[in-house]
């Protein structure tokens, strides 16, 4: 999936539990100072997929920020997320609605090897909200996830608090 790399626009991104999702980007692959660094699935995705209908979007955790509800799942950062709460996922919107409209005790996200990350539902509320005043995010999503009508935590928006957390 050929993924240009953005400009003049804020990262899409969505703090969820712990976890922090992004849609793969050149931008996301530039964190990284050497290609041969690039995590390789990332790569081959970024190069070789192709958009459809149902494929909009890779979307990735980027990042797993230190909390009981996340321990064991840092080693999954990178990897793609391919679907939550038995829906498959192909946007960044398509990741928020699989959540957010989820009224089951727990949050089931699966990603491209078959790992799987299980969060409490109101333990992952509890916990986004302690993450995102810790690290002093002010919004638990991007403006472009605003936008949608979701509304879970919103509280303006800061890429601030999150740039440099990636990596």
């Amino acid at each position: 999936m050929r993924h240009r790399r953005q400009q003049d626009t804020a990262p899409s991104y969505y703090v969820f539990g712990g976890c922090v999702f992004q849609p793969l980007t050149g931008n996301y692959l530039d964190l990284w100072r050497r290609k041969k660094d690039v995590p390789t699935n990332l790569v081959v995705h970024f190069e070789t997929g192709k958009r459809t209908a149902e494929q909009r979007e890779v979307v990735v955790l980027t990042e797993v920020f230190g909390h009981p509800s996340t321990v064991g799942y840092g080693e999954l950062v990178n990897n793609v997320i391919v679907r939550v709460n038995g829906e498959e996922i192909g946007s960044m919107q398509d990741l928020v609605r699989a959540i957010e409209e989820h009224e089951g005790p727990y949050h089931m996200l699966v990603d491209e090897y078959g790992n799987e990350i299980v969060l409490e539902r109101d333990l992952a509320k509890l916990a986004n909200e302690e993450i995102l005043q810790a690290y002093r995010i002010l919004s638990d999503r991007s403006e472009d996830l605003k936008e949608a009508g979701w509304t879970m935590g919103c509280r303006g928006e800061s890429w601030a608090g999150l740039a440099g957390r990636s990596q």
